[in-house]
Formats: C-alpha cells, structure tokens, sequence
C-alpha cells in the first residue's frame, strides 16, 4: 500500500517487506550539495526506531513500528518547514493498516504463471530452501481450467527449465497454487549444473520465468539481453 502526500510517499510494509519507508530527495528540499548532509540531518531530528539510509539522489527513511511512524514523519515535517497535517490526517489510516503475510509454499505445490491473456504457465516447487523456491516451468500451457484439471499428469512430463528463485509472486499469491503433487524433479538437476544444491542458477525476485515461458508460445523473444551469453534459450532443459 501507498500513502501519497503532498511531497512525499509513504510505503507501507508488504509481504515482502516488514517497514514502513518514504525515500526523498531530502539534499534538495535542504538545499544541500549531497545527499549524506541531508541525512545527518535528518538522523539528529528523527525519533528513535527510524533508520536511515542515503545514495546519490535520495535518502531513505525506514520505521519498523507502526506506532513509530506517525512520529518520525512529523518530525520529518517539522525539519522542513512543512505544513503536518496531511500527516495527522493520515495517522488512523497508518494505524488502521495490517500488513499481508507472505503466503505458506511447500516442496510439491503445484501453481499456475500468467504468461499473456487468458494464458497460463504451470510450475512447481521442487525444494524450498530458507524460505525460497527451487522451481520447475514445465512445457505445458493453457487456459486455468484446462491446467488444472491436467496438473497432475503433466508435472510427470519433461520441464522447460529448473531455476532458483526467491518466489516473490508466490509469496503474494500472483502465482497460484492449484494443488500439490509428488516431486519427481531432482531440484539442483537444471541448466547450468549445481549451485549450493539448491537449483542451477539462482535469480532474485521471480527470475525470468515469466519471459521463458513467453518464448516458448512464441509471443517473445529468446534473447531479450545485449550479451548472446544470456539469452534464454541457455536455460531450456535439453
């Protein structure tokens, strides 16, 4: 969830994510040359229980609790000059607010990818390793009823690819899961030989799942990258 203000977004924690954060060009609003005076700044006004971190063009607030928040931009308002009440007006919706819990994966979850318009991708978890999924994309794609009416006999067929991913769509439940079959699969068996056991190659967020299976139907392309080295195609399981 967002909270847009006046002059700042407020972030609101998410299944993925635990804090609360807003991130600003700070430097600019101070009139500073860079963005770690800002911060200093801004550390030595802020209450306690915010962080603070900064980069080039934006310094980042974060607050872990709830009750935290409120305070730590009425003093952010306060340092600038800024009129609070648009943060007052916000404060019952931030205290209203309960953040989404990342949805339970199993090793044999079987779920479905969105690849175009009424298109779908089946995959399944293969082994979950501190929290992430190994997973295997298999060949097959069709409308939801017809994947999941088949999903049981086509997690038997030859997958696509195996990657390691930190499963971001499953976790919010983009991904869903539509059964639960046995692992056939040896997780580490995918392109690129083994990497800790846990899967071939490792990607953040969802990988490129969603681009291979697009490939695959033809309404993509093999080499979305500038170096031959990453094309897609060095992902398929021969």
């Amino acid at each position: 969830m967002e909270i847009v203000l006046s002059r700042i977004t407020l972030f609101a924690p998410d299944e993925m994510t635990s804090r609360w954060s807003i991130s600003h060009d700070f430097a600019g609003e101070f009139g500073l040359e860079y963005s770690s005076e800002a911060a200093g700044r801004l550390r030595k006004a802020l209450p306690r229980g915010a962080q603070i971190e900064y980069e080039a063009d934006a310094v980042t607030v974060t607050i872990a609790k709830r009750s935290n928040v409120v305070p730590a931009l009425l003093a952010v308002y306060e340092c600038l000059g800024w009129d609070p009440a648009e943060v007052l007006a916000a404060g019952p919706r931030i205290l209203a607010y309960e953040r989404p819990r990342p949805r339970k994966i199993a090793v044999g979850d079987v779920f479905l990818v969105p690849v175009a318009e009424d298109q779908f991708g089946i995959g399944q978890v293969l082994d979950v390793h501190y929290g992430h999924p190994t997973v295997a994309v298999f060949r097959v794609t069709g409308t939801e009823g017809e994947l999941e009416v088949g999903h049981a006999q086509i997690c038997r067929g030859r997958p696509l690819t195996i990657l390691h991913t930190l499963g971001n769509s499953l976790l919010t439940g983009k991904w869903r899961i539509i059964g639960n079959e046995r692992v056939r699969l040896n997780p580490s068996s995918g392109p690129g030989g083994k990497m800790f056991e846990v899967g071939s190659v490792s990607y953040g967020w969802d990988g490129p799942v969603v681009q291979i299976l697009r490939a695959h139907i033809g309404i993509g392309p093999w080499n979305p990258y500038p170096k031959e080295e990453d094309s897609l195609v060095h992902l398929v399981m021969k």
